[in-house]
């Protein structure tokens, strides 16, 4: 027994000696592996980016001298270059390319556009050398400088009192630097705007900067504001001399008219509202107390408002307009304060909506009496909104010019049409036009089903109001 013992015992032994060794041959295997595989990532990356490189600014010109340290396809170079210019678009960098020897290349970089003294980042992706499975990677940024300009205003402009306005220099400059050194007849807020392409969204440098009236200044007056001497850019140029700029504060516009008048009574529950103005209008608002309407503009000084459903009968509503100058400047807001007109109960009257689902309504005093699917010619304006009357109904009308016709039809005032189902020259009823109502047709007419036409001509008398609403 004892004997057998240790000869278990040994084969342990054996067997852990075993598993030792092979366990220090793995391991040396592996750290082996190791560092041949990292030898060959450093390689790598030494043969892909490994490369000396010069740069000099002259002004608006930069000259960068790149080594690659190995023969380069000279024939693909220029399809691997890029440039991001921090501010200006790429098409404002002209590059020129000349090589030096098989492996060193020089680049010309030139800022060609309006925007100058910025810092432009040049690119080389994935070029090729003349061995085909190696790339050369390369980046670089160059600050190029430029004596400071303003590019626009370059004129007096004219400006809404309260508005902001715009500054645009040829060069970068910083914020803070340009609040240092800005001077006014006012007090501004200064804000960068145009963030670099190289710096993310900072916006402590740019070429543009919105100007905003801390108050709102006085209208119809010149204000100056003074760039002064001192004031240095992001490329680190010295203004020598002040540069200045002037704005004007535009007149406050003036509402000429407003039909109906102020304290109207007697005012349709569907009116249009007209407002003019001796200077250009921009935009134009009726403040009401279900919301804001914003105007329709006719020509340079004229604007309609409608209201967006028909309004209640026997009522007064306050309501105020306003108009905006091209400039943003805003004129007070005018009171307009109506009565609409009363409705008897026992009045019919009409409303078309113009919308989708298109559809006519019959009322006998503010009841609905009837609703009806109807379909509305494509020629039918938006603008044709408003209050018409009946003049004219007949039992059929045919077009000669169309060869089409229809029964039942009602004629509006200013020739707005309502009819029954179109008909062809034979009288027969055309089962297209069955089929789209309630949708759009071509025309200019409103049409409706058989039945609902005969119910209107029967119905509907002359000098039926009809509001056309949208």
């Amino acid at each position: 027994m004892g004997q057998v013992h240790i000869i278990k015992r040994m084969k342990t032994l054996v067997v852990y000696l075993c598993n030792e060794r092979m366990n220090t041959m793995q391991k040396k295997n592996i750290i082996t592996a190791a560092t041949i595989a990292l030898i060959v990532i450093v390689a790598s990356y030494i043969l892909t980016a490994g490369s000396f490189s010069h740069v000099s600014v002259e002004g608006n010109c930069a000259t960068v001298t790149i080594n690659f340290m190995m023969p380069m396809d000279q024939s693909s170079f220029e399809e691997s270059i890029s440039v991001t210019p921090a501010f200006s678009p790429s098409e404002d960098i002209l590059i020129e390319t000349e090589w030096i020897n098989e492996n060193t290349v020089q680049l010309t970089l030139t800022e060609t556009g309006v925007i100058r003294g910025q810092t432009v980042r040049l690119s080389i992706n994935k070029a090729n050398t003349q061995l085909s499975f190696l790339k050369k990677n390369k980046r670089i940024n160059m600050d190029f400088k430029s004596e400071i300009e303003i590019v626009a205003p370059t004129e007096r402009v004219l400006v809404a009192s309260d508005n902001s306005f715009e500054v645009t220099f040829n060069t970068p400059i910083h914020a803070d630097t340009l609040r240092k050194y800005t001077q006014a007849t006012a007090s501004f807020k200064i804000e960068a705007i145009h963030n670099s392409k190289l710096n993310g969204t900072s916006t402590s440098e740019a070429t543009t900067f919105k100007f905003t009236p801390e108050t709102t200044l006085e209208n119809d007056q010149e204000y100056t504001i003074l760039f002064k001497e001192g004031l240095t850019s992001s490329s680190k140029q010295i203004l020598e001399n002040d540069l200045s700029i002037s704005i004007v504060t535009d007149k406050e516009p003036i509402i000429s008219s407003i039909t109906p008048p102020n304290n109207s009574n007697w005012i349709g529950i569907f009116p249009k509202i007209v407002i003019t103005s001796d200077t250009p209008i921009q935009e134009a608002y009726l403040y009401t107390e279900e919301g804001i309407i914003q105007g329709q503009l006719i020509g340079e000084k004229k604007a309609i408002f409608y209201f967006w459903e028909v309004l209640k009968p026997d009522t007064s509503y306050s309501t105020e307009v306003q108009i905006i100058s091209p400039t943003g400047e805003k004129s007070e807001r005018y009171p307009l304060n109506f009565t609409t007109v009363p409705i008897k109960e026992d009045r019919i009257w009409m409303t078309i909506h113009l919308g989708q689902p298109s559809k006519i309504s019959v009322y006998e005093g503010q009841e609905i009496i009837r609703e009806i699917v109807c379909t509305i010619g494509m020629e039918i304006s938006p603008t044709q909104m408003g209050t018409y009357y009946v003049l004219e109904k007949g039992d059929s009308y045919y077009n000669n010019e169309t060869k089409e016709g229809a029964n039942s039809w009602l004629q509006l005032s200013e020739g707005l049409i309502i009819h029954a189902i179109l008909r062809d020259e034979y009288w027969k009823v055309i089962e297209e036009c069955e089929e789209i109502l309630g949708s759009p047709m071509p025309g200019e007419t409103i049409m409706v089903s058989e039945e609902d036409g005969i119910w209107l001509f029967d119905n509907i008398g002359l000098d039926t109001m009809v509001i056309v609403l949208n």
